[in-house]
């Protein structure tokens, strides 16, 4: 009654109040009806947008079934496996160092220094004879660049002064020794054969006994390994590998440098009998197994920049 007589003298209070009970229970009877129906107010469904855990919801997902396990990703293809590249190993040849370096195979101490100082900046890394043997027989691997240093004949010059060269920059080497120059005038001498041996940088290797030579045959001069019979030339170089494993401490020479680079067919039928390895003079990286002699690359005919240039082509 107090409310009536109130709302009776405040006229905009009761129309106020009409309004009030008109639209209030009309609000509270729609929300119920709007989630019974699935939709919400905007008339989406409810979740639209959404994931199953109210976030958006990515493209071809399914939500899960109860009771179903999750799809797995399939495993993702091997890779390929790196490409290795092929080692390069190269076998470089000198004959006599000397000082003042005056002939066409001469070459000082200082630009012997050089040639090799450059040949480890530009990557290139030294092998000793064993190690190259046996890459060479396919046992033992080798990636990035290589060489094996090779000094022909046996000059008391090359002797006395390469091997000071080789220490300071621990460089190993081959020496291809014709034994019958031994302790001859300009020739090597026994002592210091035994003493390239004890240094533990210099492998005594065969280049015949007596058949440095050439003879004229045919027209032509031809290598004397060519032209003598094969038993003279087996002798020679059973002579030869005698005489190294006695001044070597019983080490045989398992390889043999062709005189000139030159042989036929019966010599290296012959010096197969003697040898694991055979050295030519053909210019070449070393392919292992190849057949033929082993190429070899001429550096001390090669003035200082045309051998620099030499080794960039490789």
């Amino acid at each position: 009654m107090l409310l009536a007589s109130r709302l009776w003298r405040c006229p905009v209070l009761a129309i106020a109040l009409v309004v009030f009970v008109a639209v209030v229970p009309a609000g509270l009877a729609y929300a119920p009806v709007a989630a019974a129906s699935g939709t919400d107010p905007a008339g989406d469904p409810p979740g639209a947008g959404e994931g199953q855990s109210g976030g958006p919801q990515v493209p071809g997902d399914q939500p899960a079934t109860p009771g179903t396990p999750p799809v797995a990703e399939p495993p993702a293809p091997p890779k390929p496996p790196a490409k290795v590249e092929p080692p390069r190993v190269a076998v470089f040849i000198y004959h006599e160092v000397a000082p003042g370096g005056k002939g066409q195979y001469v070459v000082t101490p200082e630009r012997l220094r050089e040639d090799l100082s450059f040949l480890l900046a530009k990557g290139w890394r030294p092998l000793d004879y064993d190690t190259f043997a046996a890459w060479y027989r396919g046992e033992v691997q080798l990636t990035g660049r290589w060489f094996l240093l090779t000094f022909d004949d046996g000059y008391e010059m090359c002797a006395r002064h390469a091997l000071p060269v080789l220490q300071e920059l621990n460089v190993p080497a081959v020496l291809f020794l014709t034994t019958g120059r031994l302790d001859v005038p300009h020739g090597v001498s026994s002592d210091a054969i035994r003493a390239l041996a004890a240094s533990g940088l210099v492998s005594i290797q065969g280049h015949t006994h007596d058949l440095h030579y050439q003879v004229a045959s045919g027209g032509k001069m031809r290598a004397a390994v060519e032209v003598v019979s094969a038993a003279e030339l087996s002798a020679d170089l059973a002579l030869s590998n005698r005489i190294i494993a006695g001044l070597t401490g019983g080490v045989a020479p398992t390889a043999l440098a062709w005189p000139y680079g030159a042989f036929d067919a019966a010599a290296a039928a012959v010096a197969r009998e003697h040898y694991a390895l055979l050295f030519g003079t053909v210019e070449g990286l070393v392919k292992p197994g190849a057949s033929g002699p082993i190429p070899r690359i001429g550096l001390d005919w090669r003035p200082a920049e045309q051998a620099r240039r030499a080794i960039e082509r490789l």
